[in-house]
């Protein structure tokens, strides 16, 4: 069960490293075999996780995409992830064995429509680095957990309330 959070200031504020680190262990509990962080732009991602289907570091998180530059922090499964690879990607080269980067992909190619295709239990949020957007989505019954505000100031998604 990994876990993740996304913290967004609209006013380009910088956070100190001793607030980052704190912000990064708030899910540890939720992975503990991966604790990652990244910055782009003004968005900070933090990721924890639970290695499952893939075991390798290759598909850690934050995941992101070699071509397009977008970002990927995900919770879940993707039971039918083989199969949209083979059937809706069959061209494609994946540098993992996961169902994260086969959301991506998916993504990059067919844009939010890809997400009807998803069949599984998740909850994920994208950064689309050319279009300077985020895209979050979840699963139909909100079985993954995916807790956001919002104000004047910043913008948070995460998996738990904590963070927030």
């Amino acid at each position: 069960m990994c876990g993740y959070s996304l913290l967004l200031f609209k006013n380009n504020l910088e956070l100190n490293y001793k607030i980052l680190n704190k912000l990064k262990n708030f899910q540890n509990h939720r992975g503990p075999d991966s604790s990652n962080f990244l910055k782009i732009r003004n968005i900070y991602f933090f990721h924890n996780r639970l290695k499952i289907l893939d075991l390798s570091n290759k598909a850690n998180q934050p995941f992101v995409s070699k071509s397009s530059k977008n970002i990927l922090i995900y919770n879940g499964e993707i039971y039918n992830y083989r199969e949209i690879a083979k059937e809706f990607l069959p061209n494609e080269k994946f540098l993992t064995n996961s169902d994260t980067e086969v959301i991506l992909k998916l993504y990059e190619k067919y844009g939010i429509k890809a997400f009807e295709k998803l069949n599984g239990i998740f909850s994920f949020v994208i950064y689309d680095y050319n279009k300077n957007e985020l895209i979050s989505c979840r699963d139909r019954f909100g079985i993954k957990p995916l807790y956001y505000y919002e104000d004047n100031e910043k913008l948070v998604f995460s998996t738990e309330i904590k963070p927030i």
